[in-house]
């Protein structure tokens, strides 16, 4: 039983690492938001992509999926979403703006790193920095030099954990890798405990 704590206090504390670094970066774009361009009121266009064009990490996924085994509904989320790569849409997007009218996302403080970086930062490619956004914030005028680069928070990402961080997944697939990498090493050290 100790070996399952241990090993299960390791993965919450990668979860409050990954916590942590979106919470740093939310603080980055709170300082500059008013200098950002803004979505309009209740679009859902970048979550209305295929989920084949929106790639996570396993690791992405850790905070919300730590929650649910702290809650003790993993397994029953497990069921919920296992089909989850089966949707061509974000399994967490509600399309009704009567019940979400500000945006689309139901579980917005644990979005992964891909969706937060998303019309808020930048790709450093060739010294050159390419905003990260759709058409209608691109065709809006700022100074990108404020952004933070995309890269930088990926690479804080990799250094919690390079095996669950680094290999990108569409979305859907990276939400049930996470909740079988959970309950996995869930499932083998209670069987090995008793």
């Amino acid at each position: 039983m100790k070996v399952q704590k241990t090993y299960l206090n390791k993965l919450y504390e990668k979860a409050e690492q990954v916590m942590d670094l979106y919470k740093k970066f939310d603080k980055r774009i709170e300082l500059i938001r008013p200098s950002l361009p803004a979505c309009p009121y209740g679009c859902r266009d970048c979550c209305l992509t295929d989920v084949e064009n929106i790639e996570a990490s396993i690791l992405e996924f850790f905070p919300l999926v730590i929650k649910w085994h702290k809650e003790n509904v993993l397994v029953q989320k497990y069921e919920e979403y296992k089909a989850a790569t089966e949707s061509s849409l974000c399994v967490f997007l509600q399309p009704d703006h009567t019940l979400l009218p500000q945006g689309g996302c139901t579980i917005y403080e644990f979005r992964p790193l891909v969706c937060r970086l998303f019309g808020s930062s930048a790709l450093l490619k060739k010294r050159q920095l390419d905003y990260l956004a759709c058409k209608k914030l691109k065709s809006q005028s700022f100074d990108t030099a404020m952004l933070p680069i995309a890269n930088d928070f990926n690479d804080k990402l990799i250094t919690i954990d390079p095996y669950l961080a680094v290999k990108k997944y569409p979305i859907n697939e990276a939400l049930k890798k996470a909740l079988e990498y959970v309950l996995s090493y869930d499932y083998f050290f209670r069987a090995t405990a008793s």
